[in-house]
C-alpha cells in the first residue's frame, strides 16, 4: 500500500529538483552573459568603477550606502561615485545585476541632452511603471512613448505656455503668502520643525490651485487628495516601500494603496466635473479658463466633432486619463519643487554673501514701499527681472538635482562627449 505513495513523493521531489536546476541554470546564464558584456567593455577601456568578474560593481554598494543618507536619491549616490573614482566625471558603466539592469550613468549635460533630446531614446516603461503607476493610477507622461506620448502632450501645450504660466502667478502667490507667514511664525517661536513637510504641503497647495483651480488648504488643514497622495508616497518610497517582502506585501499596506487610489480618483473626478460644467456655461468658441485643466478641457473639446451634442458630464475615458495626469503632477511636481526650495534655503544659509546679493537685487527691482506680492500680482513679468535669483536657483538644481531620468538604448547607439 505504501509503494505508490513513495513513488508519488519521489516524483514530486524530482520535479522540485528539476525546477530548482532550471532556475539556477537561468540565473547563472544571465549572470555570465551580463558579466561577459562588462568584461569586454572593461577591456575596451570604457569608464566604470572597480569591477569584479563575479560580483560586478556590487562590492561598492555597502561603502556607498554608509556615505549617503538612507533616504538619498539614487542619482546622488551615482554622483558621489563619479567623484570618488577618476575618469568617471562625464559618465560610466555600472553593473549591479541582478538587483538592477546594466546601465550607463550620465553625469554631464551634453550626454544627457544626447539621450533625451538629440536621439530622443524611449523611456523603459517596464522599469518606470512599477514605481510611478502606484502614485498615478496608470500610464502617464513618464511611462509612454511615441505617438501616444505626443498626443497626450499636445493637449497640454497651451497649458504650459509662458502666457498660461504667468496667468498662474496669482494662484501661486495666494499659497506663497501662507507659506511665508508660517515660516515667519516658526522663526519667531524658535521651535524645531520639518522644512520638508512644510515645503511639501505648500507645493501640494500650489499644484492643486494651478492644476484644478481649487484650494486644497493643506498647509493649514486636511485635504483628502493631498493626504492620500502623501500616504501613497510614504508607502512606496518610505520604510514601508522598502524591499522587505513582509512590509511590501503586507495586506493592510495593499489595502491602504487601494483606498488612497480610490480617494484621489473620486475627489479629482469631482473637481474635473466642476471644471467641465464651468466650460459648458461659457461661450464654447472663445472660452479659455485659467487653471491647467480648464485649458486642457477646452483643448480636448476642440477635438470633438462640432456636430456632436455635448454631454452633461465629462467623457469617462478623458476623465480617467486626466485624473492620471493630475496625480502625476501632484506626485512629481510637489516633491521635486519642495526639495529645490529646501536646498535653496540651505545653500543661502551657508553662503551669506550670496544671500546679501539676492536681497540687494530684490530691493533694486521691487523696492520697499509696496509688498513684493502686490507688485508681482500687478506686474507678473517682473519675476523675469531678477537674473541673479534665477542663477542661484539653477545652480541649486545643478548641485542637487531633484530627480533623474531613464532611457533605453535601442539598436546601435553611440554616446560621445563633445570634448572627447
Amino acid at each position: 500500500m505504501q509503494g505508490p505513495k513513495f513513488r508519488q513523493d519521489g516524483l514530486g521531489g524530482r520535479i522540485t529538483i528539476a525546477l530548482v536546476a532550471v532556475c539556477l541554470t537561468s540565473f547563472f546564464y544571465k549572470m555570465v552573459k551580463v558579466r561577459l558584456r562588462f568584461y569586454r567593455l572593461k577591456r575596451q577601456g570604457m569608464p566604470m568603477p572597480p569591477w569584479d568578474p563575479i560580483l560586478g560593481n556590487l562590492r561598492l554598494m555597502p561603502g556607498l550606502a554608509r556615505e549617503c543618507p538612507s533616504d538619498a536619491l539614487q542619482s546622488q549616490s551615482f554622483a558621489l561615485l563619479s567623484m570618488e573614482h577618476p575618469g568617471l566625471q562625464n559618465g560610466f558603466y555600472i553593473d549591479l545585476w541582478p538587483f538592477m539592469c546594466p546601465m550607463f550613468v550620465t553625469t554631464t549635460p551634453p550626454l544627457a541632452v544626447q539621450a533625451c533630446q538629440t536621439y530622443n531614446l524611449p523611456k523603459p516603461t517596464d522599469l518606470l511603471a512599477p514605481f510611478i503607476n502606484p502614485m498615478t493610477g496608470g500610464d502617464n507622461f513618464f511611462t509612454t512613448n511615441g505617438a501616444e506620448w505626443k498626443h497626450d502632450r499636445d493637449l497640454f501645450n497651451h497649458a504650459f505656455s509662458m502666457t498660461a504660466t504667468l496667468g498662474h502667478v496669482d494662484y501661486i502667490l495666494e499659497e506663497a503668502e501662507i507659506y511665508v507667514g508660517m515660516l515667519r511664525d516658526l522663526a519667531k517661536s524658535g521651535d524645531t520643525f520639518s522644512m520638508d513637510q512644510l515645503a511639501c504641503n505648500y507645493m501640494m497647495d500650489v499644484i492643486g490651485n494651478i492644476t484644478l483651480n481649487t484650494r486644497f488648504n493643506y498647509q493649514t488643514g486636511h485635504n483628502p487628495i493631498a493626504a492620500a497622495m502623501r500616504d501613497t508616497i510614504n508607502l512606496e518610497c518610505g520604510r514601508e516601500g522598502e524591499n522587505n517582502p513582509f512590509r511590501r506585501w503586507n495586506v493592510y499596506r495593499l489595502y491602504r494603496q487601494w483606498r488612497n487610489s480610490r480617494t484621489m480618483d473620486h475627489y479629482i473626478g469631482l473637481e474635473l466635473e466642476k471644471r467641465y460644467q464651468e466650460w459648458l456655461q461659457q461661450d464654447q468658441a472663445t472660452a479659455r479658463g485659467k487653471s491647467i485643466m480648464d485649458i486642457v478641457i477646452a483643448e480636448y473639446m476642440k477635438t470633438r466633432p462640432k456636430s456632436q451634442t455635448y454631454n452633461s458630464t465629462l467623457d469617462p475615458e478623458f476623465k480617467s486619463w486626466a485624473t492620471i495626469q493630475i496625480r502625476l503632477f501632484l506626485f512629481v511636481g510637489h516633491d521635486s519643487t519642495a526639495v529645490t526650495i529646501i536646498y535653496c534655503l540651505y545653500l543661502l544659509s551657508k553662503h551669506p554673501d550670496t544671500l546679501a546679493k539676492i536681497r540687494l537685487e530684490h530691493e533694486q527691482i521691487f523696492g520697499s514701499k509696496t509688498s513684493v506680492a502686490t507688485q508681482i500680482k500687478q506686474h507678473p513679468e517682473m519675476i523675469n527681472q531678477i537674473p541673479y535669483t534665477h542663477a542661484v536657483i539653477k545652480e541649486t538644481l545643478r548641485l542637487f538635482p531633484p530627480a533623474n531620468g531613464l532611457r533605453f538604448a535601442t539598436g546601435c547607439f553611440s554616446h560621445r562627449h563633445p570634448q572627447s
